[in-house]
């Protein structure tokens, strides 16, 4: 099942199981407005995160996974943020990202659970949820594809002809100075043969 991108999202609508997907630092503090929106209405996920750093257990890579409302709701404390932000202002390591989206997706399949990724929780720009939607699919196609994933992103994430374009014409642009370089190669490669 494909993932599903919406602007507005009412996780009641949703039937079933699901897991909620929150993004942690490893640096033991929960901070931050979405935080904390995100803890009042699923506190198990903050106190169980905070006893974990008390005992010095947070690791960058690992996955929580805690209480939500009821037994149809767990939520998914990502480790993936790091103490130092990159020269873009962004503390989310994408490496870690990816690895924890593929802890989620092996738990959402045992459990049979529908994945919501959601503005609360996750606190990002529109540039970084361009950059976690590839990551995502990639994290759902390489684990299993009949995982249902609905992602709640404040922007519209869908893929747009302008989107589509661009792609294609950094393609043709990679291509294009791909060619003179093959062709060194080649010319190489002749070199060495008329030598012997």
């Amino acid at each position: 099942m494909a993932v599903e991108y919406k602007q507005y999202l009412r996780p009641a609508s949703i039937p079933g199981r699901k897991i909620f997907c929150c993004l942690c630092s490893e640096d033991g503090v929960w901070d931050g407005t979405c935080l904390e929106k995100f803890a009042a209405r699923f506190p198990d996920a903050k106190e169980r995160y905070l006893e974990k750093a008390n005992e010095q257990q947070l690791h960058i890579g690992h996955v929580l996974y805690c209480k939500g409302k009821d037994e149809n709701t767990l939520v998914a404390d990502m480790i993936c943020r790091t103490k130092e932000f990159d020269k873009f202002k962004s503390n989310v390591h994408y490496g870690y990202l990816y690895g924890c989206l593929l802890q989620v997706v092996l738990k959402a399949q045992q459990a049979n659970a529908t994945i919501i990724v959601a503005e609360l929780g996750i606190d990002l720009q529109e540039w970084q949820w361009r950059k976690l939607k590839p990551i995502l699919e990639h994290a759902v196609d390489e684990t299993d594809k009949n995982v249902r994933v609905v992602v709640a992103a404040p922007y519209d994430l869908v893929e747009v002809e302008d989107d589509k374009e661009h792609h294609a014409s950094k393609r043709k642009a990679k291509r294009s100075k791909d060619v003179p370089v093959a062709e060194s190669k080649k010319n190489d490669s002749n070199e060495q043969l008329s030598l012997f």
